[in-house]
């Protein structure tokens, strides 16, 4: 044990150590090291998804006024009385009128100081069309600002959320004259405005709630609860997509800095072949065998890079590896030149 301990700190400095490992250890002992690599490089990416909630779109500063519109359009369903309840099979009844009376019962526009903050919309298919459908349809039509599905575009987007049967969809732009989209001459949206906060939840995560009454204007300080409300209703319809989102981002990572560590091997067998090597001509499972013992100091320095910097968590690993691969395969080649690396 106190040789192997010796070895792993060594290994974490001395590419001398690592390249001696193979002659030392057998080969199949490289794999748990390139097991463990593996997982410590994908942990930033990993804490980082598990630590973003659904309700961050809501509860964020530059939320596009969204606790303030969510807040109106709960109150507004609260006194007219309008139920939109997600039944014990997680589906929302969508033949729902939020807007009774308008040309367009099925939309609600939230309003404040003559300015629209949010476009609420029921997707209830009719005849043959389907939800997905109607979904895409409408969510091309607020981006791009259109009042109907046929209508020309104009160039201002809506921030708009759609409520079907099986999900709720959220897109917020900025209440702002800037937040506009470039048209062509063709009058078609070539560049769209960029958007705040995107969100898709699940109904199914949140069976038996009813919108109307996440606004009660009995309590005490009816807006911040209705906000904390829609807050934990978020976070709810999230969480299957969440988990799925996390394992599923953290096993492609994995296979990535897996196949980056199959390459990097490669280039060190390269190296080690050249006609100016006068060192070892390792094979590739050698090379893989040195590599694999290497990547343990890449993926701590990507697990502490990962958290200080929040882009180096995806790329660190196979930026330290490929550093180190290439100086291990250097020093490799030419061992007398490059004794004291």
């Amino acid at each position: 044990m106190k040789k192997v301990l010796k070895f792993i700190f060594k290994g974490l400095f001395s590419n001398q150590e690592v390249l001696d490992g193979r002659k030392t250890f057998p080969f199949w002992s490289s794999f748990i090291f390139l097991f463990v690599s593996i997982i410590i490089s994908v942990v930033p990416s990993f804490v980082n998804i598990a630590n973003t909630n659904g309700s961050s779109i809501v509860t964020r500063s530059g939320n596009a006024s969204l606790d303030t519109s969510l807040t109106l359009f709960t109150k507004h369903l609260n006194e007219k009385g309008i139920d939109i309840k997600i039944n014990e099979d997680g589906v929302i009844n969508t033949a729902v009128e939020i807007n009774p009376g308008a040309q367009d019962p099925m939309e609600y526009s939230v309003m404040a100081q003559g300015k629209e903050l949010l476009a609420v919309r029921m997707i209830n298919p009719v005849g043959d069309q389907t939800e997905a459908q109607l979904v895409t349809d409408y969510r091309k039509m607020y981006s791009e600002g259109a009042t109907t599905l046929d209508g020309a575009p104009s160039v201002k987007p809506r921030s708009h959320m759609l409520i079907s049967e099986n999900y709720i969809y959220i897109i917020t732009y900025a209440n702002t004259e800037s937040t506009v989209n470039k048209l062509n001459e063709e009058g078609k949206v070539e560049t769209y405005a960029q958007t705040l906060g995107g969100y898709v939840g699940q109904n199914k995560c949140a069976k038996g709630t009813n919108i109307k009454e996440l606004y009660k204007s009995t309590d005490a300080k009816p807006v911040e609860e209705c906000t904390t409300r829609w807050a934990n209703f978020l976070d709810a319809l999230y969480t299957d997509a969440k988990t799925q989102y996390l394992w599923g981002y953290s096993g492609i990572m994995c296979a990535l800095n897996f196949g980056v560590t199959l390459i990097v091997a490669l280039l060190v067998m390269i190296l080690t072949r050249l006609k100016s090597s006068t060192g070892d001509r390792l094979n590739y499972w050698d090379a893989l065998q040195v590599v694999s013992y290497a990547s343990l100091a890449p993926a701590l320095l990507s697990l502490i890079f990962g958290f200080l910097i929040g882009q180096m968590a995806q790329i660190g690993f196979i930026l330290f590896i490929g550093l180190r691969a290439t100086f291990m395969g250097t020093r490799a080649a030419n061992p007398e030149r490059y004794a004291n690396q």
